[in-house]
């Protein structure tokens, strides 16, 4: 029976093979997408080598200053736990970083949404992070985009409600939700979740 098999190619640019566990000390420049590769995968755990900075970015938790578009995409498919630092005078010749090694296991339940349309509204917000909501989204620029959004989804889905101005609405979603002061680091996953469902139930989706 055959016990190994190698692969020489990039990553990003093949299918993966079935697997069950990742381990690996992955290249640091492509971290980022070579863990949203992986998540598009069903396995169990996946235990890698990443940049000490990196692994601080991914394991952050709401109102620390490392939280932001990284932690909150991960967090939402599997729970991720920083596992080991490694010093840079562990290796020869020393690499001008430090390293930690991190777990990634999938969460049973994934969560039902566009990850497109999720990651847009996540970097919309995180723009600019200590800026309220409120301020976030009154920005012209901000109301025209999602006002074109929405006339573009109801015009393709032919969908002729009746729907009140952009503003409007809006300010109707934050007051509802109480998150027209909150700043986007101090919002948890869940704040984010809901602000998309009632975005989604007006018409409003992100690109």
């Amino acid at each position: 029976n055959q016990q190994i098999r190698i692969v020489n190619a990039d990553i990003l640019q093949v299918d993966l093979p079935p697997f069950d566990l990742c381990i690996s000390n992955i290249p640091y420049n492509i971290s980022s997408a070579i863990v949203f590769k992986l998540l598009k995968y069903p396995f169990r755990r996946a235990v890698l080598m990443v940049q000490k900075e990196f692994a601080e970015r991914i394991v952050s938790r709401p109102g620390t200053e490392n939280w932001g578009r990284l932690a909150i995409n991960c967090q939402l498919y599997a729970n991720v736990r920083k596992v080991l630092s490694v010093s840079r005078k562990n290796f020869v010749p020393a690499p001008k970083v430090d390293s930690a090694v991190i777990t990634i296991q999938p969460r049973e339940n994934q969560p039902d949404i566009n990850f497109e349309e999720w990651d847009g509204l996540i970097k919309l917000c995180f723009a600019r992070p200590n800026r309220t909501l409120q301020a976030t989204f009154k920005k012209k620029k901000t109301l025209a985009m999602l006002d074109q959004n929405r006339r573009d989804f109801m015009e393709y889905n032919q969908i002729t409600a009746d729907v009140p101005p952009i503003d409007v609405f809006i300010k109707d979603v934050l007051d509802q939700l109480v998150l027209a002061e909150s700043r986007p680091l101090h919002l948890d996953i869940e704040d984010f979740l809901g602000l998309l469902n009632a975005f989604n139930e007006g018409y409003f989706h992100f690109k």
